[in-house]
């Protein structure tokens, strides 16, 4: 087996060229101190072991203009403390997982994932994404980073973007974020995604601030955007609207969240739902599916509204059966976004029909409850 050892001492360690810095399988490179080394116009592919976990080295990815992408992995295992792109109008591509010990900072250039994964330590940062340079990655991968979450307040671990207040206590808690757009049979997504794992599963009471760059919106309009959760990752997408969205600062939150787990994404209202129309009083009203549906005795049942003004809308529940089961009192809607807390939680199992009236228009909704 080949050892290289570096040991900077407040040093500075640069290569110019354009070429690769390749370590060979069997190989380890073991970097020690700190300084920088710094990668003027050449890949860093590992296919043996890059440890410098234990340096404060920052490795500084640099292009001049003229040059090309660079590459950052390989086959083998990528311990890295600090990296710095400063890659002008190119970018450093990644080739292979890899774990950062430090903090991401971004100069120029982007980072794009390239269908691979940068595990970030719970004390690692993002530090300075642009529009002109962030994390990118149409092809897949995903920046995760677990921590704990203990009752958190606006905590945004690793400053990925997904900012979380809770009077719960969440655990160990895992955020991946990813920049693959989704799409469905009534729209797409913006290209940011998170995915939310914890170890504990109670009641969060949560707030959830998504952030985003304009450079994600996909075409999609700032004003338009909300927010939608996938809370089992089938693409069983439920509507969660929006409390606050500021473009300037380029976030959408909401408040009061009962579920805090699965996949987010941001697209305008009409992504995902199953959106029938009816027109009352010369308005349109658009009315989704229920969710989740099915669902368990004394759960939670939603129905989301969508109204250009403010009305009102009763409805009603009926068995398999057409008996009149429950006469649930009239709502009074806001205009834009409502979801609706139908509140049944004495429903025995078996179908139900839902109906919703608004004016002289009804529709009705299947419901199962198992």
């Amino acid at each position: 087996m080949k050892y290289i050892f570096f040991m900077l001492l407040m040093g500075v360690l640069s290569f110019t060229a354009t070429a690769q810095f390749y370590i060979a399988p069997g190989a380890t490179v073991t970097v020690k101190g700190t300084g920088d080394i710094t990668l003027e116009n050449i890949s860093l592919i590992n296919d043996g072991t890059l440890d410098a976990a234990g340096s404060t080295v920052n490795f500084l990815f640099v292009e001049r203009a003229g040059s090309t992408d660079q590459l950052l992995g390989g086959i083998g295992a990528s311990m890295l403390p600090d990296i710095t792109l400063q890659m002008n109008n190119y970018n450093l591509l990644l080739n292979g997982n890899i774990d950062i010990n430090g903090n991401i900072t971004f100069v120029s250039g982007h980072f794009d994932l390239a269908g691979y994964n940068v595990l970030l330590d719970p004390n690692g940062q993002l530090v300075g994404e642009t529009e002109s340079s962030s994390f990118i990655g149409s092809l897949g991968g995903e920046i995760i980073l677990t921590t704990d979450l203990n009752s958190p307040n606006a905590a945004n671990p690793g400053n990925l973007g997904a900012e979380i207040t809770s009077a719960s206590n969440l655990g160990s808690t895992t955020i991946k974020r990813g920049h693959q757009i989704t799409t469905t049979d009534n729209g797409m997504s913006i290209a940011r995604y998170y995915n939310l794992s914890s170890t504990e599963t109670a009641d969060p009471n949560a707030v959830f601030r998504f952030y985003y760059l304009n450079s994600e919106l996909n075409g999609i309009l700032a004003n338009e955007l909300s927010l939608w959760r996938d809370p089992d990752g089938n693409s069983d997408w439920i509507y969660q609207g929006f409390s606050q969205r500021d473009e300037a600062r380029k976030f959408v939150e909401q408040q009061g969240l009962t579920a805090l787990l699965g996949i987010w994404r941001l697209a305008n209202e009409a992504f995902a739902t199953a959106v029938e129309e009816i027109s009352v009083d010369d308005q349109k009203i658009r009315i989704g599916d229920l969710y989740p549906n099915p669902v368990s005795r004394n759960a939670q049942i939603y129905l989301p509204v969508i109204a250009e003004q403010s009305l009102e809308i009763s409805i009603r529940i009926f068995d398999s059966r057409g008996r009149l089961i429950r006469n649930i009192e009239r709502r009074d809607l806001l205009s834009r976004h409502n979801l609706i807390n139908l509140q049944v939680p004495t429903l025995s199992a078996g179908m139900y029909i839902v109906e919703i009236r608004a004016g002289e228009k009804s529709l009705l909704r299947k419901l199962i409850v198992q």
